[in-house]
C-alpha cells in the first residue's frame, strides 16, 4: 500500500453529523482511523468475527481516541473514524460511546477504492482493515498498517505527531 504523499480526494462521505463531509476540507491537519466495525451489544457479530485477524478491538480503539481527543484538538488535528457501516449504525455507536468526533461511512467503498485500501469480506459484506492515516497540507505523511494493538494505536499517532509535525 503506497499512499504516502498522496492527496486526499474531494470525496463526500456520509457522517454522524448527518450531512456529508468532504475530507479535502479538513486536510491541512487530519487523522483518519479506518476500522472494520464497532459492534452493537444488542446485535450479533458476523459468524467467526473473532477469528478474523484485526477484526476485534474497534470499540477499544474508538474509545482510546476519545480519551486523547483534546490533545489532538489542541494540536489542531481533525479526527474522523471511517468504516463501511451505515450512518445509522455509526450514530448508535457515537451516542453509546459518547464519541466527541464524527464517524464517516464508506459504505460504497469510494474512499477505499481511491487508495486501494486493504479490506476483508465476511457474510457478503466488505470491511476496511484497520489502518490510520495522518495528513498534513493535503498530503498523506504517515500510515499505520497493520495495527496489532488497536487500543495503543493512538499512542503511536501522538508519538509520530510529536516527532514529525511541521
Amino acid at each position: 500500500m503506497k499512499i504516502i504523499n498522496s492527496s486526499i480526494p474531494n470525496i463526500n462521505l456520509d457522517s454522524t453529523r448527518l450531512s456529508p463531509i468532504s475530507l479535502s476540507e479538513f486536510s491541512d491537519r487530519l487523522i483518519l482511523f479506518c476500522f472494520p466495525m464497532i459492534g452493537n451489544p444488542n446485535k450479533k457479530l458476523p459468524d467467526n468475527w473473532d477469528k478474523i485477524p484485526g477484526a476485534m478491538g474497534c470499540t477499544s480503539q474508538a474509545c482510546s481516541y476519545k480519551k486523547k481527543f483534546e490533545l489532538l484538538k489542541h494540536s489542531k488535528y481533525n479526527l474522523f473514524g471511517i468504516s463501511t457501516q451505515k450512518v445509522k449504525e455509526q450514530m448508535e455507536c457515537k451516542m453509546r460511546l459518547q464519541l466527541p468526533y464524527d464517524l464517516l461511512s464508506d459504505v460504497d467503498l469510494r474512499f477505499q477504492k481511491h487508495f486501494d485500501l486493504p479490506t476483508f469480506s465476511i457474510e457478503n459484506k466488505t470491511y476496511l482493515k484497520r489502518l490510520t492515516i495522518i495528513v498534513r497540507q493535503n498530503k498523506i505523511k504517515k500510515n499505520f498498517h497493520p495495527i496489532l494493538n488497536p487500543e495503543g494505536n493512538i499512542n503511536d499517532v501522538i508519538h509520530w505527531i510529536k516527532h514529525n509535525d511541521i
